[in-house]
């Protein structure tokens, strides 16, 4: 069984160093981890050949500019496509932990069992208790997207508040994580569906920080994401295109990870209010293009 890992590091080489060093101590057979430095540009990628150069099992790839999320992923995802055809394919924010020694293991058995092309794993934000996938369990509407995209505009002439409704979220996110009463009355007044991330899930949109796909999606498709956003909404636009293609998805909470969210844009700035300012435009720009696809599907 081989196994290839995709990490997309920019300007936060501590993380990556941690999220490496996680992976090589799970029980592994072939593998093979691709970095990409995404246009760092401050000694990151001679920093990562220094230590990691004479590991046949880990290619070091440069991008001389910031090419965002999708397009750097889709950067390591191509070399692992035309030079290591691997069963399994994990594609990983830096900031990402596997505790789990048997994962593969474990991948494996639910690949047995579902034939999944892509799945996506339970993903612990370890500070603040917060299980973040699966994201939605039905695609977004035409009107549902559209109403977002008015919000984000809105909050992109208002930084300040943006911020401040972020904070608001994440209160509002600890206290469903923490009581199940609390988030089953938030989510009758807000009329989602309930998600019960206990249970395994098939034709969900798994969150972003950490996407397995199986050798099946590896044939199939030359990118991982496509469209290509610079940031945000990769796994909606996934989630698009998987139930396009009748690609299954599956959520599985048998797989664990640990997620330190937006570690990367914090380090860039500390100040949520200009977090807010480089982020929205993004934001914006995402949802544009997630509402496009929707109107052709």
């Amino acid at each position: 069984m081989r196994t290839a890992f995709v990490i997309l590091n920019y300007k936060n080489l501590k993380d990556t160093i941690s999220c490496i060093e996680s992976i090589r101590s799970l029980t592994l057979g072939d593998y093979c981890i691709v970095v990409v430095d995404n246009g760092s540009l401050d000694g990151s990628y001679e920093k990562l050949v220094e230590n990691y150069g004479e590991f046949p099992e880990i290619v070091i790839l440069k991008s001389e500019e910031n090419l965002g999320f999708s397009k750097g992923n889709n950067l390591g995802y191509r070399y692992v496509r035309e030079n290591y055809p691997a069963d399994f394919v994990i594609v990983t924010n830096n900031d990402v932990l596997f505790p789990q020694k048997d994962m593969i293991d474990r991948i494996a058995e639910i690949y047995d069992e579902t034939s999944f092309f892509v799945l996506g794993p339970d993903i612990l934000v370890r500070e603040t208790k917060e299980h973040q996938s699966p994201m939605m369990l039905e695609p977004p509407t035409v009107d549902k997207m559209s109403e977002e995209l008015e919000m984000y505009r809105f909050y992109l002439s208002h930084p300040k508040k943006w911020a401040r409704r972020r904070k608001i979220q994440v209160l509002k996110n600890q206290l469903c994580q923490r009581s199940k009463t609390i988030r089953i009355a938030y989510e009758k007044l807000k009329k989602t569906r309930q998600i019960d991330r206990s249970k395994s899930y098939v034709d969900c949109c798994v969150q972003g920080a950490c996407i397995i796909v199986s050798g099946r999606f590896l044939q199939a498709e030359e990118k991982i994401f496509t469209p290509e956003p610079f940031l945000y909404c990769e796994e909606i636009l996934l989630y698009l295109k998987c139930l396009k293609n009748r690609y299954k998805i599956v959520y599985d909470p048998r797989i664990l990870i640990w997620h330190e969210d937006s570690s990367t844009i914090k380090k860039i700035s500390g100040d949520p209010v200009r977090r807010a300012k480089f982020t929205l435009p993004h934001h914006v720009a995402a949802r544009e293009l997630v509402l496009e696809v929707l109107k052709k599907q």
